[in-house]
């Protein structure tokens, strides 16, 4: 019996309160397939997650990841890549890009598809990037892994701003994924799914779809991997109802930030300018205004509440080299409607439709008679109505229906 066989057995024969029936329940399988874990066979990596949660409760990633150090065969260890990858755990996918960096086969291509992701998500390449690092690689055989890199592309693509590319390129990969086989892939195939949701999750909101949007925001924070997903799905269901309903709104943009309070810095500021930017266009307070660094959200709290700004800001409003975003913020000082129907058209030229409709929000505010605003207001892009594959698992929701089992 391996390691973590013998270590899982060993809880469950010294604990007066579980037996092979109870734990198979617990993990969702037949007592056969336990009796087999227990006769030596490997456990699935999606049961490994659930048993350390059935010994060390809400500490049990303490004791997977100490499992995933022990791990032997070549699917568990592509499980643990992608476990690492998807639940934003840097630290313990450079554990593993560390100690297995001079595999070959399967565990080597791990390593390279691995590396550009851990790079993505440290930020040493951008988005940008990623469709060029992904070209570099010639020799992925592995078929999982070569749809994860058709997936790493589409992000590149949501960076180009190429969204009505990606919903086509998005339905063609998730065919690939449904092809990958439940025996054997069934892990990787929920994170695949999820993947693609997260990246079709904004690529519909810059697309105005906001019926979509919503949709795949609340498979993202249905999934509860990890606080930065569960923050990604509150922002964009917050922002979706930024011009229908302003209470719900705001509430989804706190909650998005509420939850990133203790993680990266970097991640906390951008949340927390999320919301501010909401409270904007609302004319509401900034939230934590001292721990607000985007200065510029500072000066639109300001334009849109009707006080005046001071000489240095207003000075930096006149720049020739704004975005988009901040030449918003100018026309709503300037209360122009000419240069919010500028601001407006350079959204849309770009796609951002959502971006173009709330600008138009604004033009009417300040005269609903301009031909223009109708045009941007509820304009989408039709396509053909499609959803994601629906799942029903989720090695990752099992985990609060054991915690709700109070275990």
């Amino acid at each position: 019996m391996n390691p973590i066989n013998k270590e899982i057995f060993d809880y469950i024969d010294d604990n007066d309160n579980l037996n092979d029936y109870k734990f198979s329940t617990l993990l969702g399988c037949h007592k056969q397939q336990v009796s087999k874990y227990r006769t030596g066979e490997n456990i699935n990596f999606r049961n490994l997650i659930k048993a350390a949660y059935i010994m060390k409760g809400e500490r049990y990633l303490d004791l997977l990841e100490k499992w995933i150090f022990k791990l032997e065969t070549v699917e568990s260890i592509k499980h643990a890549f992608e476990f690492s990858t998807i639940t934003r755990n840097v630290a313990l996918l450079k554990d593993l890009l560390d100690l297995h960096k001079d595999s070959d086969g399967t565990i080597g291509e791990c390593v390279q598809v691995y590396s550009i992701l851990y790079n993505y998500q440290q930020d040493i390449i951008n988005g940008k990037q990623l469709t060029l690092e992904v070209s570099k690689l010639k020799n992925i055989s592995n078929k999982s892994l070569q749809i994860l890199l058709e997936i790493i592309k589409m992000y590149g693509l949501y960076y180009e701003g190429k969204y009505l590319r990606m919903l086509d390129y998005a339905y063609t990969i998730q065919e690939k994924i449904k092809k990958l086989s439940d025996k054997r892939d069934l892990f990787i195939k929920e994170c695949f799914v999820i993947r693609i949701s997260e990246i079709l999750t904004p690529a519909y909101f810059h697309l105005n779809k906001l019926k979509e949007t919503r949709y795949y925001a609340n498979f993202l924070i249905s999934t509860e991997i990890c606080a930065k997903i569960s923050s990604d799905g509150y922002y964009y269901l917050g922002m979706s109802y930024l011009t229908e309903d302003a209470e719900l709104s705001i509430k989804y943009l706190r909650i998005s930030y509420d939850l990133l309070k203790n993680h990266q810095k970097a991640l906390v500021s951008q949340a927390l300018s999320n919301l501010n930017f909401g409270l904007s266009i609302l004319g509401l307070p900034l939230y934590k205004e001292e721990e607000e660094e985007d200065v510029y959200i500072k000066m639109f709290n300001k334009i849109k509440r009707g006080i005046v700004l001071e000489g240095g800001e207003y000075k930096k409003l006149q720049s020739d080299n704004l975005s988009t975003y901040k030449k918003f913020y100018r026309a709503c000082l300037k209360n122009n409607v000419e240069e919010l129907c500028l601001v407006a058209s350079e959204f849309f030229k770009s796609k951002n439709f959502f971006f173009s409709s709330l600008v138009a929000h604004e033009i009417k505010k300040i005269n609903s008679n301009v031909l223009l605003v109708d045009s941007f207001l509820n304009f989408t892009f039709d396509e053909e109505e499609r959803e994601i594959e629906k799942t029903n698992f989720s090695c990752f929701r099992d985990i609060r229906n054991l915690r709700i089992a109070n275990l």
